[in-house]
C-alpha cells in the first residue's frame, strides 16, 4: 500500500490501516505500539527520495497576477458597503458573521456570492415574516451580484490570461495531455 497522507493522527485509523497490510499485526487497536507495527511502514520525505525521482518532480512555477475590478463589480461591492440588515444584525452571536460570509463569497466568485444569497434567502424565507426587510435587500443584491458575467469578472479574465499568456504566462493550452496545471489563489 502506498500513501501520501497514511493517517488522520488517529491510533485507531493508522492500526486499521496497519492491519491491512497484516491482520494479525495490532490486537487491540486502542493500545499499540511501535513494536507492533515494526517493519510495516516506510515514512518518507520529498528530502529522503529527491535524487531519485528528480526529473518526476517538476520545480513549481510562481506567478503573481493582480487585477483591477471592473465596473460592475464596483458597482456591486459599492452596493455591498451599504447593505444593512434589520434582522439579521440584530442577533447577538455573529453579528457581522452573515456579512462576512457573503463578502468572501463575492471576493470568491459571482457564481459563488449568487449561490450564499439564494441559500440565505431560502433559510430566511423558511422563518417567520420578521426576515423580509433583509430578504429584499438580499434579492436586489442577488440581481446586481448577477450582472457580473464571466466575461466581466476581472478574477476569473485574468487567470484565463496568467495561464495562456505565452509571453506573461504559462502559455497553456490544454492541448498537451501530460502537461497540467495545479492552481493555488489567495486573497490579498
Amino acid at each position: 500500500m502506498l500513501s501520501a497522507t497514511p493517517h488522520d493522527g488517529k491510533a485507531k485509523s493508522f492500526a486499521s490501516l496497519m492491519n491491512m497490510l497484516d491482520p494479525t499485526a495490532i490486537a487491540n487497536p486502542e493500545e499499540y505500539g511501535p513494536e507492533d507495527i515494526k517493519g510495516l511502514y516506510i515514512r518518507r520525505f520529498k528530502k529522503d527520495i529527491q535524487a531519485q525521482v528528480e526529473s518526476a518532480f517538476k520545480e513549481r512555477q510562481i506567478s503573481v497576477a493582480r487585477c483591477e475590478a471592473g465596473l460592475e463589480e464596483e458597482i456591486t461591492f459599492n452596493v455591498f458597503t451599504k447593505l444593512k440588515f434589520t434582522s439579521i444584525d440584530q442577533k447577538k452571536t455573529g453579528k457581522q458573521l452573515f456579512k462576512t460570509t457573503l463578502e468572501k463569497s463575492l471576493f470568491s466568485s459571482p457564481a459563488a456570492c449568487l449561490d450564499t444569497i439564494y441559500n440565505r434567502i431560502e433559510r430566511l424565507g423558511k422563518k417567520d415574516a420578521g426576515y423580509s426587510r433583509d430578504i429584499e435587500s438580499l434579492q436586489e443584491l442577488h440581481e446586481i451580484v448577477g450582472k457580473i458575467s464571466p466575461a466581466a469578472f476581472s478574477k476569473y479574465q485574468k487567470l484565463l490570461d496568467t495561464i495562456k499568456n505565452k509571453h506573461k504566462g504559462f502559455g497553456w493550452t490544454g492541448k498537451d495531455k501530460t502537461d497540467r496545471l495545479v492552481i493555488f489563489t489567495e486573497q490579498a
